[in-house]
């Protein structure tokens, strides 16, 4: 509003500098015109009513009208004393009566003053007082044998009329100056008020983000260095604001890429800052993590204490997932006490260790399981060698276990070779050579290959190839590997009878194979882990079969080495089938 505005205000104190400076002036005249008229009215009066005048006036008060010949003594002096139609003389008794003087009808209605009452007590009034409507001047008069007062009296009309026409002149100055000081003061007003209405602009601009703007310096007064000082500041804030982004930047991108959740709390436990992998980690199904009691129930997430600032959570299982939780306390500095560090709230990190968990169980199942997979073949050795070794056992009981013997080891073998396959393709050092491959002639040699084996199991095995099968760049030899094993383990969990059915064909990407049989099936809850190493459906029937258990994991991890595909579907006592898809030109294939 205008009169909160420093214009308004600058304006308005410079009036009322005016208007004081005016009325001090004037207050300072009056009084001077007082303190003039009051002392040439007493000065008057003692100069005329002097001690030879009253020295005359005694001698002729005799009589009974002793007061009639001093008046007309007096009236001579009236030039003197000043007397007018405004000014009067007058003589009273002691009780301030009146006898004689210039105007008989104000001299009967006199008040008693305070220099009548000096008077009065045979002394002389002269003192006069600020605010009275009057002068007035008393001079008691005594002979012998009679006295009275001497009464002059003064209304001030002289003096108010000059009092007036200063006021008057007073009244113009007051308002010239007004009309001056006003005109002044917009001048003034608004040679000091642009600046700050400058740097009022720019402050707002600042705090509106725009640190660009430059206040022009006009002066090197003090508005001038302020003006400076503000662009200073901006630079500086600018400096500051781009920094704390930066960092700020930084600590997000960081967040961002981090692999673990981080969660940031205020001290009333509300959630304030949350990665993406955070919100990865803690969405439920429905995609939200808004509920986060679930969570944090799992541990007392405000315990921590001064002598606690922190703790771990290790192996902590939540959504079918484990976790690694770190909770620490971060503290800020109290500006009024900057020894003072407030606590600001809570961090927890979420390290998800489910992987790690899952590859040490493998690590475990892995290590088991080869161990289990060679104690069979190598008990068995031993068990035949130390029937050998026993001299009663017949030629033909040696032979038998002879072949035992030779059988367990192209078992233990086939079991390392496995290893060091599954060995090589983990650790990235599988010496692969792909070149184009002519799949149609791939499928007839395999064919050939395996018919003769699985005619002599009472098996059919048919091929069937389609049209415009295009050659692949792949790695020759372990295709080949890969479709043996799995026509390998058809045979195997096909009863005599049954029937494999192999097909290659074309689509969009490259080539397909299926390996379809109508043998005993995998149970649906089996499918999930048919991939997994030394996972078999029957180990009975596996091991029967003579299966390692490694088969379709390398095969898997060959297809996927080639940027293929592999698929199995299949129900019990309804047959299984295997799809495989090659690329024809993998980008990557092998890495």
């Amino acid at each position: 509003m205008l009169y909160k505005s420093l214009h308004f205000k600058l304006v308005l104190m410079l009036v009322l500098f005016i208007i004081c400076i005016i009325s001090i002036i004037g207050t300072v005249m009056l009084n001077g015109v007082f303190d003039f008229y009051t002392k040439n009215f007493n000065n008057m009066m003692r100069d005329t009513l002097n001690g030879d005048m009253l020295d005359d006036l005694r001698e002729v008060m005799d009589g009974d009208d002793f007061y009639a010949e001093p008046h007309q003594r007096i009236k001579a002096e009236y030039g003197n004393l000043g007397i007018t139609r405004h000014r009067n003389l007058y003589i009273l008794d002691m009780t301030g009566n009146y006898l004689a003087g210039t105007d008989e009808e104000l001299g009967k209605s006199l008040e008693k003053t305070q220099n009548m009452i000096a008077a009065m007590n045979k002394k002389t009034g002269d003192r006069q007082s600020f605010g009275l409507d009057y002068m007035d001047y008393a001079v008691y008069l005594s002979s012998p044998f009679n006295e009275c007062i001497i009464y002059i009296k003064d209304t001030q009309e002289e003096m108010r009329n000059f009092s007036w026409k200063i006021f008057a002149v007073i009244i113009q100055f007051l308002l010239i100056g007004l009309a001056v000081a006003v005109i002044l003061s917009f001048f003034l007003a608004k040679a000091i008020t642009s600046p700050i209405q400058s740097i009022t602009k720019g402050a707002l601009k600042l705090a509106d983000g725009d640190f660009k703007r430059k206040i022009e310096v006009a002066s090197n007064d003090e508005i001038g260095t302020l003006s400076e000082t503000f662009n200073d500041m901006a630079e500086k804030l600018q400096a500051t604001l781009d920094e704390v982004s930066s960092e700020r930047e930084k600590l997000e991108i960081t967040f961002s890429y981090l692999n673990d959740g981080v969660l940031v709390f205020s001290n009333e436990g509300k959630l304030i800052l949350i990665n993406a992998q955070g919100v990865e980690i803690l969405k439920n199904d429905n995609g939200s993590y808004e509920d986060l009691d679930g969570f944090l129930n799992l541990f007392d997430l405000w315990a921590e204490t001064e002598e606690k600032p922190g703790s771990i959570f290790r192996d902590v299982s939540y959504w079918d997932n484990i976790f690694d939780i770190s909770i620490g306390k971060f503290k800020y500095t109290n500006e009024e006490n900057r020894s003072v560090r407030q606590p600001g709230g809570t961090i927890v990190v979420i390290h998800d260790v489910t992987q790690s968990y899952a590859l040490e169980k493998s690590r475990r199942e892995f290590i088991a399981n080869v161990s289990h997979e060679l104690k069979t073949p190598l008990s068995s050795i031993l068990g035949a060698a130390e029937s050998i070794s026993d001299g009663r056992m017949s030629d033909e009981a040696k032979i038998k276990f002879l072949n035992m013997i030779l059988s367990e080891g192209e078992r233990m073998t086939k079991i390392v070779r496995d290893l060091l396959v599954v060995s090589s393709l983990d650790n990235k050092k599988m010496m692969w050579e792909f070149t184009q491959v002519n799949l149609e002639d791939m499928a007839k040699n395999i064919y050939e290959t395996m018919r003769g084996e699985a005619e002599k199991s009472g098996q059919a095995l048919t091929l069937k190839t389609g049209k415009n099968i295009p050659a692949v760049y792949a790695d020759k030899a372990r295709i080949e590997q890969v479709l043996v094993n799995i026509i390998s383990n058809a045979m195997k969990y096909t009863p005599a009878g049954g029937k494999i059915d192999f097909s290659l064909q074309s689509c969009k990407t490259g080539a397909k194979f299926i390996i379809k049989d109508n043998g005993f099936g995998i149970p649906k809850e089996d499918l999930s882990r048919i991939f997994e190493r030394f996972y078999r459906v029957d180990k009975a029937r596996s091991a029967e079969a003579g299966g390692t258990g490694l088969g379709l994991s390398i095969a898997k991890e060959i297809i996927q080495a080639h940027n293929g595909e592999i698929d199995i579907d299949s129900t019990v006592d309804g047959g299984t089938a295997v799809t495989i898809i090659l690329p024809r030109n993998p980008d990557r294939a092998g890495e």
